[in-house]
């Protein structure tokens, strides 16, 4: 199946919405919301996906590690939701940094693996991961894609996802293009925080490749000094792509620190909505900095696993982190768990040299309502009544 043609997507989106107003709001403010810490030569720096840096090149090598990822931000005027609803200014920074988490793991899949992540042809590279995430029914991984599947566990379409739910619809909307044959990873949502042993090693030991999505809550807010350790060395693990979270009423995309300074790509600026290679627009963000005591406690953890080699480093480095509290936060199971998602096997690519992306999948759109003041998706605790995905043996 392959996505409606631009002039159809066109017929079908506004010329102006909700989003073509608060825009008025959200861009120029970000400049204040972004204003950036000054990087020491004293401290070591990290950024997932390209590991830790100290000395005099520092901010040269947070500069290039920052622009190998992918930037995801509000739209407007996209093709409506079921609800109505063309923009999801003021509900949507969850999903978007949920995308943004998903991007990263995405970088490391198609590079093979690669750590750190290679700088060339990252701008190629990704655009075209970039159209999997576009503004349109029929994008794997677009927001209509992921309304829709938050919607199935009796989510509202245009709510404010809680972490739980968000990190559910983003993992069900990979599981259901992995099915389908797209060539993406293969995915467990882990919502109880218990990672399946055997099953990941069985994939990774057949080849595969794996996604780790973990919805959690460190503690009470605000943070206690030993969960705000924990969140920055889990930034610090090697398989980490990132955490979608930040503030109680505004979700970033954090992607890595220095000492407690926590670096944080904001999604709350408003675009034309993503529907041809003609709308990309801004997918390269800037640098937000925020204190890692401020962090809200519930969010969205993600990692990419490419050999069993790499989830011996991550269970090694789990193992430590976890010590740091009295009762792990994520826990491992060495015998086969019923209660874990899982996505099953296929494999395609990404088309690279069309405006449109390629799919094999038959879906609906999802909806949209409510553009309110800086999202508070991230306002529900992320231990709210989403139905959790059902096996797919």
């Amino acid at each position: 199946m392959q996505m409606s043609s631009d002039n159809k997507v066109a017929e079908s989106t506004p010329c102006f919405d909700s989003g073509s107003l608060f825009k008025w709001w959200f861009n120029p403010s970000m400049l204040v919301r972004n204003l950036n810490h000054k990087l020491t030569n004293t401290t070591p720096v990290v950024v997932v996906g390209s590991g830790t840096c100290s000395g005099d090149g520092m901010k040269a090598f947070v500069k290039a590690a920052t622009k190998k990822l992918i930037y995801f931000s509000y739209r407007n005027c996209f093709p409506p939701l079921p609800n109505g609803s063309t923009t999801d200014t003021g509900w949507g920074c969850l999903v978007r940094t949920t995308q943004m988490l998903v991007g990263t793991c995405l970088l490391r899949y198609y590079c093979k693996g690669a750590y750190p992540l290679p700088e060339t042809p990252n701008a190629e590279l990704k655009e075209r991961i970039s159209r999997l995430f576009m503004d349109a029914p029929s994008a794997p991984l677009g927001i209509h894609r992921v309304e829709g599947e938050a919607h199935k566990n009796r989510v509202q379409y245009a709510s404010m996802l809680s972490p739980t739910e968000a990190g559910l619809a983003m993992g069900a909307a990979l599981i259901a293009f992995h099915s389908t044959g797209g060539d993406v990873p293969f995915t467990f949502c882990c919502e109880s925080r218990n990672i399946d042993e055997p099953a990941v090693m069985a994939k990774l030991s057949e080849g595969q490749h794996v996604i780790l999505i973990i919805p959690a809550v460190l503690g009470l807010s605000p943070l206690s000094d030993k969960y705000e350790r924990m969140m920055l060395e889990i930034l610090d693990m090697r398989a980490c792509c990132g955490i979608a979270g930040g503030l109680r009423r505004a979700s970033l995309y954090m992607f890595g620190h220095q000492g407690r300074n926590v670096f944080f790509m904001d999604p709350h600026y408003v675009q034309k909505a993503y529907t041809s290679d003609r709308t990309v627009g801004k997918i390269e963000g800037a640098r937000g900095h925020l204190t890692a005591g401020k962090v809200d406690p519930c969010m969205v953890l993600g990692f990419y696993l490419h050999t069993p080699e790499d989830y011996k480093i991550f269970a090694e480095e789990l193992a430590v982190i976890n010590e740091l509290v009295l009762f792990p936060l994520i826990s491992i199971s060495r015998q086969h768990n019923e209660g874990t998602t899982v996505s099953e096997d296929g494999a395609v690519s990404v088309t690279e040299n069309e405006e449109n992306i390629t799919l094999n999948e038959k879906e609906e759109p999802p909806q949209s309502l409510n553009p309110l003041v800086i999202g508070e998706e991230c306002t529900r605790s992320s231990n709210s009544n989403a139905t959790q995905l059902a096996v797919v043996p």
